[in-house]
Parts: C-alpha cells; sequence; structure tokens
C-alpha cells in the first residue's frame, strides 16, 4: 500500500517538475516577444522622431518661400478681394453625377460615357 502511494507521489512531483519547466519556457518566450517588441518600438519611435525632423527642414518658409520664387516666379499672394464666402453645399450638388456604360472601340464596357 505504501508502495502505491510512493509512486503515486513521484508521479506528481514529476509532473508538476515538467508543467514548472514548460511553464518557464513558455515565460521566456514571451520575454523574448516583449524585447523584441520594445525594440521594434524604439525603431519606429526614432523613424518618426527623424522624419518630422526632415518634416521640419523641408517646410521651412524660407526654404519655401526660394523654391516658390525658382519654380513659380509669377505667382503672385492672393488677395482678399479674390476669397469668395463659403456657401453651403444644396442636397442637389451633393449627389455625383451618373456616369452611364457605353461601349468602347473594342466592344468592351467602359464607365466614361462618350469617350472615343
Amino acid at each position: 500500500m505504501m508502495s502505491w502511494m510512493r509512486v503515486f507521489s513521484w508521479g506528481c512531483l514529476m509532473m508538476a517538475m515538467v508543467g514548472l519547466y514548460t511553464l518557464k519556457l513558455n515565460v521566456k518566450d514571451m520575454q523574448d516577444q516583449i524585447a523584441d517588441l520594445d525594440s521594434r518600438i524604439a525603431q519606429r519611435q526614432e523613424n518618426l522622431h527623424v522624419l518630422k525632423a526632415e518634416m521640419a527642414y523641408l517646410t521651412r518658409p524660407e526654404r519655401l518661400s526660394a523654391l516658390q520664387q525658382l519654380y513659380f516666379p509669377d505667382m503672385k499672394p492672393v488677395l482678399a478681394q479674390q476669397i469668395t464666402p463659403w456657401l453651403p453645399v444644396t442636397p442637389q450638388q451633393r449627389s455625383a453625377p451618373t456616369l452611364l456604360a457605353s461601349r468602347d472601340s473594342f466592344g468592351g464596357d467602359t464607365a466614361f460615357g462618350d469617350m472615343p
């Protein structure tokens, strides 16, 4: 009777040891995943920081002014008289124009109406 109890106890002990070892490996894998995600987050934050710095550099007013004078020398500032007040859109204006399908020159359907 006592031998069965010992075998049962040893079996439970072995199962607990195997379970704890498996749990330890799973925790280690999760810690590795967390470390990997942390490094990826840090890398993306660094990339975002670099992109923000590049955007700040590229959108400097003096740089944009120089580019405007180089590529659009005839462009002038907008005058207040050129700005019209905002008008609300009516329901008739909200609906998009409907394009009818037609046959193109190859016999296929096109959704652009009377296109040659």
